[in-house]
């Protein structure tokens, strides 16, 4: 058996890595996440910012739903015009509708609604005792920086510009009222 010089560099086993290896490493991950977290930043960002404006666009859809079901259900009432603001061809930042509804003893009675732009807030109010005595006071659409009604030859147009932060959508639309056929 011969034996062998510890020092013999033949023998020494190399466990892990050298300075060198590990420096080389280092710098290609450190390229290689440099490349993916500005990336992954960016994708983070927009996947936001839709959000919010698929949320904003959500909120709008509802609100002019809303309104849309109210103007199709107006109707003159007794000589009341089924819409009392704006007047026709005007714009306004009110709308006030007649319709009726059902009481409790079968019976169809007057009842108004109006949607109102205060601030920077769509609200909405009902009334069951008469136009001038509504006041709307629910919020239905926040961030309202603009906004407009125009009600000419039955067709209500609803106009809404929302803001919120740096996100701004408008939406344009319009509803028929119901129209009476006398034959």
């Amino acid at each position: 058996m011969k034996r062998e010089n510890c020092l013999n560099e033949n023998n020494i086993k190399k466990n892990g890595f050298s300075l060198v290896e590990l420096i080389l490493a280092i710098a290609i991950t450190t390229i290689i996440l440099s490349l993916i977290i500005p990336f992954t930043l960016s994708f983070s960002k927009n996947h936001k910012r839709q959000e919010e404006i698929n949320n904003m666009d959500l909120e709008m859809s509802k609100t002019v739903d809303i309104i849309k079901k109210v103007v199709r259900s107006s109707q003159n009432y007794n000589g009341n015009k089924a819409i009392i603001t704006p007047i026709e061809g005007t714009t306004s930042s009110a709308l006030v509708l007649t319709t009726t509804v059902l009481n409790s003893s079968g019976i169809y009675i007057p009842y108004w609604v109006k949607f109102e732009i205060v601030g920077n807030e769509l609200k909405v109010g009902e009334s069951d005792t008469s136009s001038s005595s509504i006041v709307a006071s629910d919020t239905i659409l926040s961030n309202v920086e603009d906004g407009y009604f125009l009600y000419d030859k039955n067709v209500v147009v609803i106009y809404l510009k929302l803001k919120n932060g740096d996100y701004t959508r408008t939406i344009r639309d319009s509803a028929v009222t119901r129209i009476d056929f006398n034959f």
